[in-house]
């Protein structure tokens, strides 16, 4: 029987001009003031070109994406509702090695 492990690329939404955005955060270590690291998320805009360069990297990886998961959100100000994250999981099949 195959085993498979998952991996989960989160896009956070927003709306800007009627077009919808893509915004990629990422954790970089950064060196604090007093010595030490200190973690700091980044957040980026991103287009579908980009989007395009992420997903074909991971599938030079060996991760295929199997499913889209969109969190919407309503509005208890008015009508309607708004995409605010989007999920994309990726699958890829377990080497023997790693079961």
């Amino acid at each position: 029987m195959d085993k498979w492990e998952y991996k989960i690329k989160e896009f956070k939404t927003s709306h800007s001009f009627g077009d919808i955005v893509f915004e990629a955060t990422k954790e970089v270590e950064k060196e604090g003031m007093f010595g030490g690291t200190k973690t700091k998320k980044i957040t980026n805009r991103i287009i579908a070109e980009e989007i395009e360069i992420i997903f074909n990297s991971l599938g030079q990886e060996g991760w295929e994406l199997c499913g889209v998961a969109p969190l919407i959100m309503t509005s208890n100000i008015g009508p309607g509702s708004n995409t605010d994250r989007v999920f994309f999981v990726f699958k890829r099949r377990k080497t023997h090695a790693e079961i």
